[in-house]
């Protein structure tokens, strides 16, 4: 009399013993002993049964399928890469699908190995291919070991070798932590070097009463780690606080052990990094001070000092640069994302797995669904046609050669696809939805005609697992993968029995009202199942989460480095200002204008940001290309990114500097005069 949507896995029973799963309930030498077992988590079980004992109690899974529960485990951790909530004994599903038995070429489930001490993962990865490659020349997936602590991090791969994954945007972000953390130490060595003057009086009378430059030198970086020590601790409150918002952007559970030796050590590192880092030119340039020049209240010499200082600004800016274009890059990529056009409808267009009572009558529930005027076409197939999973390399047609091997996507669907969603043919005929007529004919997109090398493709003889028939249609090009793929070759095929997803087209000015009839028809038909979907486009932008995801955390970085590099130049002016103050007043009293003034001190600073741009816009432009080449559909790079840029940084740093140098241009030359 319960009926919830559970997500479970199919397993063998080792599943508990290899991973650290703990089974609480039940027998964990042996939690499912046979092919009617199923093990659930806690929580499930306490749902499902609340204060009472699940083991033995019955689950129907399916009209034919009656499972009995015998472990109960621990529910899964959210930091796992596995998550379900109930467990069933792979080999049903392998009995349940005769075709996969002595079928090498099956590559839709994986394997999980734990190896001996001390054995060598190459030599048992070579021993694996020389078996599959034995019992399968045709195979187009060879299967390869990986390591499961990199699973997560290191996912994508091509022709079997590792090819990045999650660990390029954990670099990039570490790599911009650490520019950012850069970008405050340059501010710190500038500033502390610009006010030297305040201090060199302090620096000659220790060295008069005895103090040695390494004393100095002590005092000073002990400053730094200090101040370096306080900034860490208040940081470390920041990132409490914003940890939540973290999580819900990044969708994901994080936590902070500060127990944890590793998250005590990291911070430490950090901070004797940043205090060392930070304090030690301030350190070696201000004990360098001679005291009896000092004293006397002689200038110490600055020249090396200041082009350092010119040098380190130059530096940050360019730094800043280089996140801005790529933040404006990645934005771009996104939109350019968002705004193409597939080959295929998404709007308006809601998919639902095919169930129970639906799945048994699915031309019935069609007839009547279309009977809603706010339902437009109905169509069932396998997969979102913009992510295929299944592929095959076994297609065969008249001029293929013996040796060659092309995978080809398969779309397994009903006569009314290409209208649903909007596919163009632009050769030959649809499906006519007479399952005895369209069994063995087959549809192909305009990449496996060119795989294929066919002039002309309708007729042609063509053979795969479901049988010999012939082309009689070509579907212009769609997006059938992840835009960092190429279109793939693709065959559709006509079987409406084994499919298992549905794809309602429905009015997009009565989409609330249509959802809701389509569930009182759904209930209608399958009362025990709940009605769940999803929204094409909806689906669509979550392939590209983690894209969304970067460029919303590249945004943020990026008005962090403008502010810290702002904050330091806001200082800097600030002293420059006052250093020049009594040179200002002479050119004053000489007939130079405020606005003469103005443009003087403003064009220093803006020929150290002219610097930067000419150095940091190269060094963009190559990071940005490096990113965009990561996707076979990509927008185009407009050097306007780079124009606005400039812009950018040249206005924001004219209205950092501007104030400083109005109230400096605007003094009384009489008081910046009149005292030494």
């Amino acid at each position: 009399d319960r009926s919830l949507m559970q997500k479970g896995i199919w397993a063998d029973p080792d599943l508990f013993k290899m991973f650290t799963f703990p089974i609480i309930d039940g027998n964990p030498d042996e939690p499912m002993p046979d092919n009617n077992s199923v093990a659930i988590s806690e929580k499930m079980a306490s749902v499902y049964f609340p204060n009472e004992d699940p083991i033995g109690k019955v689950f129907k899974v399916s009209e034919q399928l009656d499972m009995k529960v015998t472990a109960v485990f621990r529910n899964i951790p959210s930091n796992s890469s596995l998550q379900f909530d109930f467990v069933l004994p792979f080999e049903t599903y392998e009995k349940g699908r005769p075709w996969m038995s002595g079928n090498w070429e099956v590559s839709s489930n994986q394997s999980f190995i734990k190896l001996r001490t001390g054995s060598s993962v190459k030599d048992v990865d070579t021993k694996l291919t020389a078996i599959v490659k034995k019992n399968c020349d045709a195979c187009l997936v060879i299967p390869f070991l990986q390591l499961y602590r990199d699973f997560h991090l290191f996912s994508n791969f091509a022709d079997g070798k590792q090819d990045g994954g999650a660990i390029e945007y954990v670099r990039a972000f570490s790599l911009v932590a650490v520019f950012i953390l850069l970008m405050a130490c340059i501010n710190f060595m500038n500033l502390a070097t610009a006010r030297s003057s305040t201090r060199s009086r302090e620096v000659g009378v220790r060295k008069v009463i005895g103090a040695q430059r390494r004393n100095l030198v002590k005092q000073f970086l002990g400053e730094s780690l200090i101040i370096s020590t306080v900034s860490m601790v208040v940081a470390m409150a920041v990132v409490q606080v914003a940890l939540p918002l973290f999580n819900a952007l990044t969708n994901k559970q994080i936590t902070i052990d500060y127990s944890d030796p590793a998250i005590i050590l990291s911070m430490l590192a950090v901070i004797l990094t940043t205090g060392l880092l930070a304090g030690s030119y301030p350190a070696f340039f201000l004990s360098s001070f001679k005291p009896v020049s000092v004293l006397k209240g002689q200038p110490q010499s600055l020249g090396g000092e200041i082009y350092v200082r010119k040098a380190l600004v130059v530096f940050q800016f360019s730094l800043s640069v280089i996140l801005i274009s790529g933040s404006i890059v990645i934005y771009n990529q996104i939109e350019y994302i968002r705004s193409k056009n597939l080959g295929l409808d998404r709007e308006n267009i809601l998919a639902m797995d095919l169930r129970g009572g639906v799945q048994k009558d699915i031309e019935a529930f069609k007839k009547e669904a279309l009977q809603y005027p706010g339902i437009i076409g109905i169509s069932a197939l396998t997969d979102f046609p913009f992510e295929v999973n299944n592929t095959t390399s076994d297609p065969v047609w008249p001029g293929k050669k013996k040796d060659e091997v092309i995978p080809f996507k398969i779309i397994i669907s009903d006569a009314n696809l290409i209208p649903v969603l909007g596919m163009k043919l632009v050769e030959g005929r649809n499906f006519i939805g007479d399952s005895d007529a369209d069994t063995l004919n087959y549809i192909v997109n305009e990449a496996a005609v060119k795989a294929m090398g066919l002039e002309d493709p309708l007729g042609t003889p063509f053979e795969m697992w479901f049988g010999k028939g012939k082309i009689i249609g070509v579907v212009k090009d769609f997006h059938n993968q992840n835009f960092r793929s190429a279109i793939d070759p693709l065959v559709m095929a006509y079987y409406p029995s084994n499919t298992w997803r549905l794809f309602v087209k429905l009015d997009a000015s009565n989409l609330e009202e249509s959802i809701q009839s389509l569930e009182s028809l759904y209930k209608k038909f399958d009362p025990v199942y709940p009605f769940s979907y999803k929204l094409l486009d909806q689906q669509f932008n979550n392939q590209y989460q983690q894209e969304i995801t970067t460029g919303k955390f590249a945004t943020c970085f990026t008005i962090i480095a403008i502010f810290i590099s702002c904050l330091g130049l806001f200082g800097l002016s600030a002293f420059t200002a006052e250093r020049r103050m009594k040179e200002l007043g002479i050119r004053k009293i000489l007939g130079a204008t405020a606005s003469n003034l103005v443009s003087l001190l403003c064009s220093d600073f803006t020929k150290l940001i002219l610097i930067a741009l000419i150095l940091g816009t190269p060094v963009a432009y190559f990071v940005t290309r490096v990113f965009l080449s990561q996707y076979a559909f990509h927008t185009e790079l407009d050097f306007k990114v780079f124009i606005i840029t400039a812009l950018g940084i040249l206005l924001v740093t004219m209205v950092t500097v501007i104030f400083h140098s109005v109230r400096a241009a605007i003094t009384n030359p009489v008081n910046s005069l009149r005292t030494e």
